[in-house]
């Protein structure tokens, strides 16, 4: 985008920066100067600055929108030019239809009389050359300088030549078309267009074309200006491989309430050098109307990523000076409103990006870290417990499995341990399975009887996902570890059991105890199931499934994984105290033996009693699996006792058992 600089101080009052002094204010807001030049306009000596304009800014590819940005970053009132008042001759309006309405926004129109159409006037030869755009005619030229000044494309129509209604609306078929230019364009479908009964008029938003095309002759004309879905016109553009100065303005996204002002100013412009009289009235196809965005905006937020210190107050007249309104709620919290043709401010972060933009980037030191805001950490505990879960079975030959949570009743009632009622879904997009699993089971036990029927094991697997139940009125969603194993007769309960307490013993549960299942189902072997407990807090359960056929097993475990955070939590939650030691601890180990049927726990609370007064700690650092029995070695350790004295006590507690 090119501005000439007497045009830019005409519309800023009281602007006395140097045309160079513009042009780095300029690159130091994002748009980059790429060229300078000094030139001749209107007999005088002037400068043209040359902008690149990567961003989403339509408003920016004109030089009302290069103005706007110098008030803005100067602090000055913008005055830009208006259109004269005109009358309308008639009340009617132009005929036409829109047919796209999914790729057409807006279109304004009417029809103008007895204009003279001649030979542009020196300025507007000299204006249009500093564009690289050739003069044409007047009309022509009106129409291309309007679009450089207000940043919004037109099309001019010779009402002689046009038949009927003006329709936009998309091409389905294969025809060519010529444009202006006399250049022959194959359309194939897909395009936007302007067309009447006959005729393709125009390939809206690109370019003209030859049919009702502005002659020198021409005295009754139609003045449309539109803007479209921007992805149609970038669309059209690409497949034709045809790139115009307004095609490269319509591919961007393009203010609908701000064409009024470069509508007016078109039609003002026409009258003042052509004559003529305005015939009807305003055509305004306008269906969707633009509303102003409102954002939530902390002013601490560019201080913040920036690295420098920026005043509320100098927040507030940066936004100020953009025409953003500011609704000041408290001190963290704004409500900003961009002006009506920034359509690129959609969020928080692209008001903060005008901030500093506005400050200048090069104010922004590069040795100053962002001061990002640290936010509280919101990844629930289950996550991290899962993952845990995964790595130590995983770590240990198992196999995860995912199944969907949507099951049959039967197999519900099939593996079911809970006093839970089952959930039903309504409009069940499977009828075949209408109900929520109730226990994680139900996914490795249709696993246990398919690898079964194939004869694959032994097999170890694990599965971790929510199971849902119904208490009353209740419905009852909680996290559930399922973990099961197929094996041959080398298979036992006992060495089940103890994968299953190492890996709760891996959260620091160490003493696990086991309560008979009150609860009968159809695929647990009665005799061996029961609840997995840790105090009075039932964790799960234990079961062997029912026989397979002689010579394969299979034992499952389900742990609560909601249960095993409230316990992990009150382990590390219980307060530590400081105590002053006089006398060194002694360390010693015992090795116990215990029937399958006794309990550790049991033991340990009863050893804990007889050890009272001198016990610092008690634990289970090891475990081996018997035939009949356990093999536990547990460590003791004392305080406030001599080697001998412990060693002493040590024994006599410890040859009781």
């Amino acid at each position: 985008m090119k501005v000439i600089y007497s045009q830019i101080k005409k519309m800023v009052a009281g602007l006395t920066a140097s045309p160079q002094e513009i042009g780095e204010a300029l690159t130091m807001t994002g748009f980059m100067m790429d060229s300078f030049e000094e030139i001749k306009w209107l007999n005088k000596t002037d400068y043209l600055i040359g902008l690149e304009v990567r961003q989403n800014r339509g408003d920016c590819l004109s030089v009302f929108g290069i103005a706007k940005e110098v008030a803005a970053y100067y602090g000055l009132p913008l005055e830009l030019p208006t259109a004269p008042d005109w009358s309308v001759k008639d009340k009617g309006f132009v005929n036409i239809s829109v047919k796209a309405t999914e790729q057409v926004k807006r279109v304004l129109a009417l029809r103008i009389s007895n204009v003279v159409n001649k030979e542009s006037p020196e300025w507007l030869k000299e204006f249009l050359a500093h564009y690289d755009i050739n003069s044409i005619s007047l009309l022509v030229d009106i129409s291309n300088y309007v679009m450089i000044m207000t940043g919004y494309a037109s099309h001019l129509f010779d009402f002689s030549l046009v038949n009927g209604e003006l329709s936009w609306l998309v091409n389905h078929e294969e025809q060519k078309i010529n444009t202006l230019d006399k250049t022959t364009i194959n359309l194939t479908g897909g395009e936007l267009i302007i067309e009447d009964k006959e005729n393709v008029l125009a390939l809206a938003g690109i370019v003209g074309c030859s049919h009702a095309a502005i002659e020198r002759t021409t005295t009754d004309i139609i003045v449309e200006m539109a803007v479209y879905d921007r992805s149609i016109i970038k669309k059209n553009s690409r497949s034709l491989g045809i790139t115009t100065e307004a095609s490269n303005r319509l591919s961007k996204e393009m203010s609908l309430e701000a064409a009024d002002l470069a509508f007016q100013f078109l039609i003002g412009t026409i009258l003042d050098n052509a004559g003529g009289q305005v015939e009807t009235k305003v055509y305004d196809y306008y269906p969707n109307k633009e509303s102003a965005k409102i954002i939530e905006f902390n002013p601490n937020l560019p201080s913040a990523l920036a690295g420098i210190e920026l005043s509320h107050k100098k927040i507030s007249q940066i936004l100020k000076n953009l025409y953003f309104k500011i609704n000041e709620k408290d001190k963290s919290n704004w409500l900003v409103t961009p002006s009506i043709e920034r359509l690129d401010i959609e969020s928080a972060e692209d008001i903060v990006e005008e901030v500093l933009r506005l400050n200048r980037y090069d104010a922004i030191t590069f040795n100053a870290p962002p001061k990002i805001e640290v936010y509280p950490n919101i990844t629930p505990d289950s996550w991290y417990i899962k993952e845990k879960i995964r790595d130590f079975l995983t770590a240990n030959s198992f196999d995860e499995i995912l199944s969907q949570p949507l099951v049959s009743e039967k197999i519900n009632k099939e593996i079911n341990w809970r006093d839970y009622d089952m959930v039903i879904t309504q409009n069940s997009v499977n009828d075949e399975f209408p109900a929520l699993r109730q226990s994680i089971g139900t996914g490795l036990l249709l696993q246990v009887k398919e690898h079964r029927k194939k004869n694959v094991f032994p097999l170890a697997m694990f599965e971790i996902g929510k199971v849902f139940g119904k208490k009353e009125f209740e419905i009852i969603e909680t996290e559930s570890l399922g973990i099961t194993k197929i094996g041959g007769n080398e298979l036992s309960l006992k060495e089940f059991q103890l994968s299953v307490e190492k890996l709760l013993a891996n959260f620091g549960i160490s003493l696990v105890e086991y309560k008979k299942l009150p609860i009968s189902n159809e695929a647990f072997n009665q005799d061996s199931a029961w609840f997995i407990m840790s105090g009075e807090v039932v964790l799960g359960v234990m079961a062997k499934f029912k026989p397979l056929t002689k010579d394969v097993k299979a034992y499952f475990a389900e742990i609560d994984i909601n249960k095993l955070i409230d316990l992990i939590k009150k382990f590390s939650d219980e307060p530590l105290s400081t105590i002053e030691l006089t006398n060194k601890l002694v360390s010693l180990d015992a090795n116990i033996e215990l029937s399958n049927g006794q309990s550790i726990r049991s033991y340990i609370i009863e050893a804990e009693k007889m050890m009272a007064e001198n016990l610092w700690s008690l634990s289970v650092i090891d475990e081996f699996a018997l035939e009949d029995s356990v093999r536990y070695t547990l460590r003791a350790v004392y305080c406030g006792l001599s080697d001998q004295a412990a060693k002493a006590e040590h024994l006599e507690i410890f040859s009781l058992k």
